[in-house]
């Protein structure tokens, strides 16, 4: 290998470098605007109440009065992972529950929404499961995701 070879190699081998680095770097800026806004989305009343609203009705669809009561947002640089736990009451008894979900998603892909704790005497069907999964897929990763 000549050393103009070995130039041209090390040119390109620092672009990289650097064009890798400048990509890791927008991609956690742009995780972290994920998290602020997703911790900001269900802590506005209209927003928290409508998302709680629609994770009750794909999990629970005979349940009422889904409020968020409490909400967290991470990211570990490139994955963003939102928890959620909705409080409701069911339709036949009336009785209080609460059911807390796992989002995931990156840049690129809608990861997985996922049921993580349910208390309710009927559980939530696959079917249901099915549901919230495209939910998050189809209504909530679109203002996140797609390369914004």
């Amino acid at each position: 290998m000549n050393v103009r070879t070995v130039f041209v190699f090390a040119v390109l081998f620092a672009v990289g470098v650097a064009s890798s680095s400048h990509s890791a770097e927008g991609e956690k800026k742009w995780a972290k605007r994920c998290e602020d806004t997703l911790k900001a989305q269900c802590k506005a009343k209209d927003n928290s109440d409508t998302i709680a609203q629609s994770i009750l009705t794909c999990t629970h669809p005979s349940g009422k009065n889904a409020k968020i009561s409490d909400s967290t947002a991470t990211n570990d640089g490139s994955i963003v992972t939102s928890v959620i736990t909705i409080t409701w009451n069911g339709g036949l008894t009336g009785a209080e529950y609460s059911t807390t979900i796992t989002w995931k998603f990156d840049k690129a892909q809608h990861i997985s929404a996922e049921v993580t704790s349910d208390n309710a005497v009927i559980s939530v069907n696959a079917e249901h499961k099915k549901q919230l999964n495209d939910w998050f897929r189809d209504s909530m990763f679109p203002a996140y995701g797609g390369g914004k």
